[in-house]
């Protein structure tokens, strides 16, 4: 298979760099790590991400099929993280300033670049140093972690000549559901506060209401509860969409719910079926009720970068999003 031959540099059994307690940390050798993304969800993006495979265990994660192009199942999608130690070497030396300027480098696409292998190995910090060297860029992080509160000296450096911000992920405030559905990441009240952290610094942050989960975290009072909490912590804007599930994301998520809501499971089995996407008009309802909160809590602000997430998806096209997948 053509999608193999991107794998032919990956160390054949590689050493560990760390272990603990249900966790490998590998080592994966790129050889390039800005990629070019144009699609609907990401129009005219390049995509970094400093990690593949992600410990936060998210039930929904869309990138959980990444995995499989190695050969790997599903599960050891937050098992088994692979470390693109050498990204800020190939960085430092293919950045090509004047072909970015225009684009949306969206760093943390497809996984988490502030998730528990960043406070050892400092990929993430390291990409952006050399991103604090150069002007003219637009740039985003996106993350769901409290440890992006480690960086805001070096988020300051970066925004002085670009157009940086931060979005931190938030679906929910109730600790417990989000416990279930994204095992080991922050909790929301850590993710408030570092978003308070990164907005009282001068660092431009927002909240992104995504995904939007039917019978989970679509009721009024929930994406209410989320919004207010944005705006009450100084967020510059919030940007809801609906969940879409791939095949391998159906896996994982089909089973949580088995798990965790089973009387949710054969709803879902009739809403998805084969597809990755809810029928348009709910996903109109909630996006317009989302906007009506934007507008209740002034955090409407118009966002070329961020504003194409808030469509309503019509194709179903897994393809659409594969860019993630070809870094190497």
């Amino acid at each position: 298979m053509q999608q193999a031959l991107l794998f032919d540099d990956l160390v054949a059994r590689p050493e560990p760099l760390r272990e603990k307690k249900d966790v490998q940390y590998l080592p994966l050798v790129a050889k390039t790590i800005l990629n070019s993304c144009n699609t609907c969800r990401m129009p005219n993006a390049v995509t970094l991400n400093p990690y593949r495979g992600c410990e936060f265990g998210c039930a929904y994660c869309y990138a959980r099929y990444t995995h499989e192009f190695m050969e790997l199942p599903w599960e050891h999608f937050e098992r088994r993280i692979f470390i693109k130690n050498t990204a800020p070497e190939i960085l430092l030396r293919t950045l090509d300033v004047k072909k970015l300027r225009g684009k949306h480098v969206a760093i943390g696409s497809a996984t988490d670049p502030y998730q528990p292998a960043e406070a050892r190995f400092l990929v993430t910090r390291r990409l952006l140093e050399i991103f604090a060297q150069v002007r003219g860029l637009t740039i985003t992080v996106t993350t769901k972690s409290a440890l992006v509160k480690r960086d805001i000296d070096l988020f300051r450096r970066v925004a002085e000549q670009n157009d940086f911000r931060i979005n931190i992920s938030l679906i929910s405030l109730n600790t417990q559901l989000l416990r279930a559905l994204e095992p080991k990441s922050s909790t929301p009240e850590a993710r408030l506060l570092a978003l308070k952290s990164l907005t009282e610094a001068g660092v431009r942050a927002g909240i992104l209401l995504m995904p939007i989960i039917p019978g989970l975290t679509d009721s009024d009072r929930t994406l209410e509860s989320v919004v207010r909490a944005a705006a009450a912590h100084g967020a510059g804007y919030v940007h809801g969409r609906v969940l879409f599930l791939r095949d391998s994301a159906k896996k994982s998520f089909y089973e949580f719910l088995k798990r965790s809501a089973p009387d949710l499971y054969a709803r879902y089995s009739r809403i998805y079926g084969r597809r990755a996407y809810t029928c348009d008009e709910y996903q109109r309802e909630i996006l317009s009720k989302v906007k009506k909160l934007k507008d209740k809590y002034n955090l409407n602000n118009g966002d070329a970068e961020v504003e194409p997430y808030e469509m309503v998806d019509q194709t179903g096209n897994l393809f659409e999003n594969r860019c993630d997948a070809i870094e190497l």
